[in-house]
């Protein structure tokens, strides 16, 4: 095999991998990273003596094999990595195409170290800068929502049909001899499908974010309306026992000028006591949520709230002070608390004596949010395994709870999440800080 023609192999795949770990959000620990290197090079050193360019679809499929089995978000990051082969033939291309205006062919290119190694150290540059800030671009602006399994594969499917196209037209020019002008026209119709699949791909993730957030909205507004019910019910509460307070007085001014003290202790245990449990019990801290805002996360933390206690779960509710949460998108704040909050709910429940304690911390730079809950020894728990999507405690097919939340994390480097239990309690720590003292 000729040596310039495997220089370039290891120069695609250079820039191939350059742009796999600048897309890929996620932070992959350095033993990953040398896997795909090694993934990468062995299908240049070995698989390239056999079939050629047509190694680039074997490195797409084991280097795919491994993101899927060995990191989180592994459907997007395959998506990701078809994306990236894209991207990077894209841009070669687009290179030859610009040296063919000034009469520098491909074959040229290839076979001339002169003309080869500065054209690869400006195709180097020109990737790693131009990936770097679009995976930042796709980890801010563009993953805000998990897409179901259907959308997922067929935008798997569609980005693999058109590496597939790629991939053929690079073999038939290698083997078949197109001419310059073929190999131009092609890359130019191939890249116009692959932006109309992009815009298509895009449209569906923004149709999908909207949809999302108009469900948080019409459920926010359903919660906000049964809290306003309830707030209601305890102000009606209040109206009757101010009511019936003189008569209450009354009651016990009788006593107290017959100096009847027994009859005095007996009827306060008897009638007052237990209308104090009442009022105490319709309360159940939903005041505390006065003092959050904005109104979405109001909303599902008393829908939460009044659903618990309407189980007969003993709830202790603390936000002493105003505090909004800006730092954070709406939606996926809402998603966390709402997967909390169930979670929380069905392990008390199991409990003979269920309780959850909410709180809500604010301090110079930071906020607490922190969940804790009783749960039953018995249920086994793994803190390494806790946010993987198999891992469960309820049963099969059952889990994605916790996982969706690290997926959410991921994308919000101010934040922090503890977890911890001991015999009886499970807790979730949430740690929010501003952008601002994250900078």
């Amino acid at each position: 095999m000729d040596v310039l023609f495997l220089i370039n192999a290891l120069f695609s795949t250079f820039m191939q991998i350059i742009c796999l770990l600048n897309l890929i959000s996620e932070n992959l620990t350095i033993g990953k990273q040398i896997i795909i290197f090694l993934l990468y090079f062995f299908n240049v050193f070995f698989v390239t003596y056999v079939l050629g360019n047509l190694s680039g679809a074997t490195s797409l499929i084991t280097v795919g094999i491994f993101l899927y089995f060995f990191t989180s978000n592994s459907w997007r990051n395959i998506c990701l990595l078809l994306i990236c082969y894209i991207y990077c033939v894209a841009i070669t291309n687009l290179g030859s195409a610009v040296l063919g205006q000034f009469s520098i062919s491909n074959d040229e290119i290839i076979s001339s170290y002169h003309l080869f190694i500065p054209y690869a150290a400006i195709m180097t540059i020109v990737i790693s800068i131009s990936s770097y800030f679009i995976g930042k671009f796709i980890s801010k602006k563009l993953i805000k929502v998990f897409l179901s399994k259907n959308a997922m594969r067929l935008m798997i499917a569609n980005l693999a049909l058109i590496v597939l196209i790629f991939i053929c037209n690079i073999a038939l020019g290698q083997y078949a001899g197109y001419s310059e002008k073929v190999i131009t026209f092609n890359s130019i119709l191939f890249a116009l499908y692959a932006i109309a699949s992009t815009v298509v791909i895009l449209a569906l993730l923004k149709a999908t974010y909207i949809e999302t957030q108009i469900k948080i909205k019409q459920d926010s507004f359903a919660n906000l309306q049964s809290y306003t019910a309830q707030i209601e019910k305890m102000y009606s509460s209040l109206r009757s026992f101010k009511h019936d307070y003189i008569n209450i007085m009354t009651s016990l001014t009788g006593y107290i000028e017959e100096n009847d003290l027994s009859g005095l202790k007996s009827y306060f245990y008897r009638e007052i006591v237990p209308i104090g449990k009442s009022i105490t019990a319709s309360n159940y801290n939903l005041n505390q949520l006065m003092n959050v805002s904005p109104l979405e996360i109001k909303s599902i933390l008393s829908s939460k709230i009044i659903y618990a206690h309407e189980l007969g779960i003993d709830l202790n509710i603390e936000v002493y002070e105003p505090v909004n949460i800006t730092d954070i998108d709406i939606v996926d704040l809402a998603r966390i608390l709402g997967i909390f909050w169930d979670n929380a709910i069905e392990a008390a429940q199991e409990t003979e004596s269920p309780k959850i304690s909410f709180s809500i911390i604010k301090n110079v730079d930071t906020v607490a949010i922190i969940i804790k809950n009783t749960y039953l020894s018995s249920k086994a728990i793994s803190l390494h395994n806790i946010n993987k999507p198999t891992f469960s405690t309820k049963g099969e097919n059952r889990g994605m709870g916790l996982y969706n939340v690290q997926n959410i994390l991921n994308r919000y480097p101010n934040i922090l999440i503890d977890t911890q239990y001991d015999t009886t309690i499970f807790s979730q720590h949430l740690e929010i800080s501003s952008n601002s003292a994250v900078k």
